[in-house]
């Protein structure tokens, strides 16, 4: 999207400044995802949420050896690997509420932990567990990764893959990474499993490809200067129809190049247990390239971080792999997405998904007397007391407690 100062027509012969205002990726991904919820088992869940959808399932999931988490983080856990578990017959959400400072973060380790260890692994089917995982925003997403590459490496018991016992990826923009996580970023690894001989041939089509273009604009501008009829002109026309013969030949090489980078890119992500990235870019086309002709739902659940801060479109777009377990980890009563326009706002554009099911089921539970299924994490370890019971009092009922 482009804005101009001023009319610009094609008589104008002025130099025209243009300033980028911004991208229509991320709108038409959630389009898109809007688009396609209609055929997702998920629609009414999302649409008209009851209690049933909420709770944990009939499978009893064995007892979690997670000594360094309290109660509250422990029964998130246990419910999120409910929720994934019992995702074959009915589509499940499950809604972790954490207020700062409470351990959302070390929650969410802790069921990738859970989830990928042999205990809890033997109960999945035969097909890999993968995972989705995503934030609003990169910082969000990087700050994740980084606690999970922390527990994973350490307490791994067999080094099998980049991460510990998994694979960890993050897709997304090289510049938008941090330095410390580029090497678990998706282009590095495709480079790491391409041939050092592929990746010099690759480069010398690139730089051969340059070179013909040059030859052929230069002899295209020295023709345009001489008659037909002059004996150099053929000689030229003539040299000019073989550079272009080269140059087909090389457009040829470099697609199939592409085509060996795309199949690399797919198998990388195909051996993933964990995918990293915004939730735009899970909309990404080569995420979904790369499980298009799987057969089946490549992803066991998506879990999105800092689900308070993301639009309902936005929390969509992961929804496009029509998985069956939703984890959404959060805050509602902290910042709220991001949202300029003010009209978007009336027709509350700026409501989180989770901030809305929150709601209809603290009401739907309020009035009809029954425990609400949303896991509320209660115990913060980052405030004085002092300071944590005016939060406690004033937004979170009283509920919000201190370790210390």
């Amino acid at each position: 999207m482009i804005k101009t100062l001023g009319n610009v027509t094609l008589a104008n012969k002025q130099a025209v400044r243009c300033d980028v205002v911004g991208s229509l990726v991320s709108t038409l991904r959630e389009f898109k995802a809007i688009c396609l919820l209609n055929g997702s088992s998920m629609l009414k869940p999302l649409l008209a949420p009851q209690v049933s959808y909420f709770q944990p399932g009939p499978e009893v999931i064995p007892s979690l050896n997670l000594p360094d988490y309290n109660l509250d983080q422990v029964r998130a856990v246990r419910t999120g690997l409910s929720v994934i578990r019992n995702q074959q017959l009915t589509p499940k959400i499950c809604l972790i509420h954490g207020p700062p400072g409470t351990g959302k973060s070390k929650t969410i380790v802790g069921l990738l932990q859970k989830l990928f260890s042999e205990g809890v692994q033997s109960m999945a089917k035969p097909r890999r567990m993968r995972v989705l995982l995503c934030a609003p925003s990169n910082a969000a997403i990087d700050n994740l990764m980084k606690k999970i590459i922390l527990v994973f490496k350490e307490k791994c018991k067999n080094i099998r893959g980049n991460c510990g016992d998994i694979n960890l990826v993050r897709l997304g923009n090289e510049r938008t990474i941090s330095k410390n996580l580029k090497p678990f970023s998706l282009d590095s690894q495709v480079k790491n499993k391409t041939q050092k001989a592929l990746m010099s041939q690759d480069s010398d089509i690139h730089r051969r490809g340059t070179q013909l273009d040059e030859s052929i604009d230069k002899i295209s501008k020295m023709l345009q200067k001489l008659q037909k009829k002059e004996e150099m002109y053929h000689e030229l026309a003539a040299q000019k129809s073989r550079l272009l013969q080269e140059r087909q030949t090389l457009s040829y090489q470099l697609k199939q190049s592409r085509s060996r980078k795309q199949e690399t890119q797919a198998q990388v992500l195909q051996d993933a247990h964990v995918v990293c990235c915004t939730l735009s870019t899970s909309g990404s086309t080569v995420l979904e390239s790369a499980f298009r002709r799987l057969g089946h739902k490549p992803f066991s659940c998506v879990i999105v971080d800092e689900a308070g801060q993301a639009t309902e479109t936005e929390t969509l777009i992961p929804m496009l792999y029509q998985c069956n377990a939703l984890i959404l980890v959060g805050d509602p009563h902290q910042l709220p997405p991001t949202v300029i326009s003010q009209k978007a706002k009336e027709l509350k554009y700026g409501q989180s998904l989770m901030a809305r099911l929150v709601n209809n089921l603290d009401h739907y539970c309020k009035e009809n007397k029954k425990p609400s299924p949303v896991v509320f994490l209660s115990c913060q370890y980052r405030m004085h007391p002092e300071i944590c019971e005016f939060p406690s009092k004033h937004i979170y009922r009283k509920a919000l407690k201190t370790d210390r």
